[in-house]
């Protein structure tokens, strides 16, 4: 599909490719105002992110980053620093959709947990900036249990 996009007072025909939102099946919270997607300008990609500096955030993990990676050679993977660690309280989750849940490493009896902050509300940007990376529930999950091993990605 071709629709007219303006930038700078300049029309260009954007071929408009699939939402990068709720509907390829992530969550980062609020998708009630989901303004994301991915088209192009020939064969230059261009890429529509959400307003809202949560939601922006996990678009551009899922979405822009790998494609500005892949344009530069680079591994398409997340570029954050992982570490496992138990989870203090479970996250719970709905199969058939990835979720990124806001998480903190906290010291508990000299060990240390994984605690999440918040797996909704994308406009509480709080929880991100007290977070000190994220974990990713697959989507052929129901959530991961209290004390199972959780992978965070470090920001």
């Amino acid at each position: 599909m071709w629709q007219i996009m303006t930038f700078s007072g300049l029309a260009f025909p954007l071929a408009i490719g699939a939402p990068a939102g709720p509907a390829a099946g992530t969550r980062s919270g609020d998708e009630a105002l989901c303004s994301d997607g991915l088209g192009f300008i020939g064969v230059t990609p261009v890429i529509l992110l959400p307003g809202n500096p949560v939601s922006c955030l996990v678009r551009y993990d899922f979405f822009a980053g790998p494609l500005i990676r892949r344009r530069a050679g680079l591994p398409l993977e997340m570029p954050y620093r992982r570490e496992v660690l138990p989870l203090a309280r479970r996250i719970v989750s709905q199969v058939g959709r990835l979720d990124h849940v806001r998480v903190q490493v906290v010291p508990r009896g000299g060990a240390r947990f994984v605690l999440p902050l918040a797996t909704g509300g994308a406009s509480i940007l709080s929880s991100t900036t007290r977070a000190d990376g994220f974990v990713l529930v697959e989507e052929e999950s129901e959530g991961i249990a209290e004390g199972q091993a959780a992978e965070v990605r470090y920001y």
